[in-house]
């Protein structure tokens, strides 16, 4: 981590605290080293300063659009520590006293305001928080806490507090049912706020401001409307509905003190709010985006390899009280060792047990357990900023998956030189399937149409794909690059390439590649996999193309043959079949050539 200012904001266990993290005395994972690295670099930039409001002056002159205020953190920390105890376990009739960990990821974002104030009012700078930490980190009681502080210590009047998630159940228990013993504990907060209960009202009222906390379950539809002050939304990890974050932001913006505040742990979903939102925490820690106005901390491991390592550090020594510890930051005050050593106990019994340890205990997303593919060797293959002409001169396979005229299709460019591949997919899907709920559920439909939004899917209209659509693609292709094959998987494509033949292509560049039995399949999925792991393929990050190699997964015969499979029809793989496709007749070019690619014949 390259050298940055140190700069103080006059509160001892936020200054010991980052201090610790920054020389490494406390041992934490790359993200929360960046977080930490961002503080300094905002306090440096930015400034540590104070809007005294009898004068209404700064302490001293402020230029700059945001400042720190430790006031403002002292005070919401106070709520906590003055009006709030622990309830339960062994910690019961205690005061809430915030760890130093808390200071930075939980207080120091609300001390961040806004130099312009509205009618007089501070305007707090961050109205997204993201803080990804494992299990039994004390989030629940952060959450409920929050929700009382934004209730009526944050001085807005009406304001409206929901907790989101995704049952009833989930959302009285994540805060909702804290927070009202936590009222029913404090002998302040007792006398001035009061449970209402009902289907229309149920919630924590303070009447003297006309504000209240309810909780939501989460439905787009139903969470259209409200004008949300705070928005709790717990285990994104497992929301899909991207449409429904969308509405929620969308319920804040007539209140520019709103903030949303999503926790989390990792999960098996990467096709969910939470992934999302933390590839944009990481890159913004990375500074590869800017954004002012969003807050976020990861708690974790490392799982970044060095050359010539399957596994990280992290990840080879999961079952120590070393990563443990750093990757859980309320280690040994919240959870004690035994905890985890029973876990792990459980966790050496099966993998799904370990999985569930890795997501729950040690923040790291996972995906499926029955993926063929390691899935961060294929994200270490990655480069958004790749483009087709970087490589166009090399030769080249089209392969095409056409499946269905009634769901997703694929032409897939893949170009080789020296062993290794470049690979373009792009994707059709007919508009009209997106109608069908016995195709796509809510969710997957949003998403879709959030990667065709952003160019990674072509939706042609109607209730079937277009193929005139996919003929110029292919024909386009045979124009621009050097295409010395196309394998085609022959389910619905005989007509489709006899049409291509009629227009000119060679009938001898054409290979039908069939997708049954085992033989066509294990080495050149074996491969694949050889090449991806030694970052011989080369990808420009598509998402769809990731979520179909995800989606892969293997059945094995008495003589270790594979074949790719779905474990369910909404998991389409086809991008992966047409990548498989690429890679077979780039093998039997190089071991015919032996490096130099001339004419092939199919076998």
């Amino acid at each position: 981590m390259s050298k940055i200012k140190i700069i103080d904001t006059g509160i001892e266990k936020l200054d010991a605290y980052c201090r610790a993290v920054y020389s490494g005395e406390i041992e934490v994972c790359k993200w929360v080293k960046l977080a930490v690295k961002r503080h300094y670099r905002d306090l440096k930039k930015y400034g540590v300063n104070h809007y005294d409001t009898e004068s209404g002056k700064f302490e001293k002159k402020q230029k700059e659009d945001f400042y720190f205020d430790p006031a403002a953190a002292q005070y919401y920390v106070n709520f906590f520590e003055e009006n709030l105890c622990h309830y339960d376990s062994v910690h019961a009739g205690k005061p809430f006293i915030f760890e130093p960990w808390q200071w930075f990821a939980f207080a120091s974002p609300f001390g961040w305001l806004k130099k312009d104030r509205i009618n007089d009012v501070a305007i707090r700078r961050f109205s997204e928080l993201d803080i990804f930490v494992p299990k039994k980190q004390g989030k629940s009681i952060w959450i409920a806490g929050t929700m009382l502080f934004m209730l009526e210590f944050d001085g807005v009047p009406g304001a409206q507090n929901y907790g989101f998630a995704l049952s009833q159940s989930h959302v009285k228990t994540l805060g909702f049912n804290d927070a009202t013993i936590l009222v029913k504990e404090s002998p302040t907060l007792n006398k001035r706020y009061n449970r209402k209960k009902g289907a229309a009202y149920d919630g924590i009222y303070f009447d003297e401001n006309n504000s209240f906390i309810k909780p939501y379950v989460s439905d787009a539809k139903k969470a259209d409307g409200p004008k949300i002050h705070f928005a709790a939304n717990d285990e994104v990890k497992d929301w899909e509905d991207f449409d429904l974050y969308n509405t929620i932001v969308n319920g804040t913006a007539a209140d520019p003190t709103a903030i949303i505040a999503n926790i989390t742990t990792a999960g098996d979903n990467k096709i969910s709010v939470g992934y999302e939102r933390q590839n944009h925490i990481e890159n913004i820690l990375e500074e590869k985006v800017v954004d002012e106005y969003t807050f976020g901390v990861i708690y974790g491991i490392d799982t970044e390899k060095k050359e010539g390592e399957e596994k990280s550090k992290d990840e080879l020594e999961w079952d120590t009280e070393r990563v443990w510890k750093k990757a859980n930051p309320n280690y040994g005050i919240s959870v004690q060792k035994d905890y985890y050593e029973k876990r792990v106990a459980s966790a050496k019994s099966s993998q799904a047990n370990k999985n569930d340890f890795l997501i729950k205990h040690l923040n790291c997303w996972v995906d499926a357990l029955s993926g063929w593919l390691n899935m961060d060797a294929w994200d270490a293959c990655g480069d958004a900023g790749l483009k087709i002409e970087d490589v166009n001169e090399y030769d080249c396979i089209v392969s095409i998956d056409l499946a269905s005229k009634i769901d997703l299709a694929v032409v897939e460019k893949s170009f080789f030189k020296n062993g290794e591949c470049w690979t373009f997919p792009t994707f059709y899907l007919p508009e009209g399937i997106l109608t069908d709920d016995s195709k796509y559920n809510d969710a997957m439909v949003s998403q879709i149409k959030r990667w065709a939004s952003d160019g990674y899917i072509t939706l042609t209209p109607g209730p079937t794909i277009d193929y005139d659509i996919i003929e110029q693609e292919v024909l386009q292709a045979f124009r621009d690059y050097n295409v010395i094959n196309m394998p085609y998987d022959p389910w619905n494509a005989t007509q489709f390439v006899n049409g291509l033949h009629k227009k000119g292509i060679d009938e001898e560049l054409t290979v039908e590649y069939g997708q049954q039995g085992y033989a066509q399949w294990t080495e050149p999925m074996k491969e694949a996999e050889r090449m991806i792991l030694n970052g011989l393929v080369h990808h420009d990050k598509n998402p769809v193309m990731r979520w179909n190699m995800g989606n892969v997964v293997t059945r094995v015969d008495n003589n270790d043959n594979i074949r790719p499979l779905k474990q369910l029809p909404q998991n389409k793989i086809d991008g992966a079949i047409a990548f498989f496709m690429s890679i077979a007749l780039g093998m039997i070019r190089e071991e015919e050539s032996q490096g130099e690619w001339d004419e092939v014949v199919f076998i």
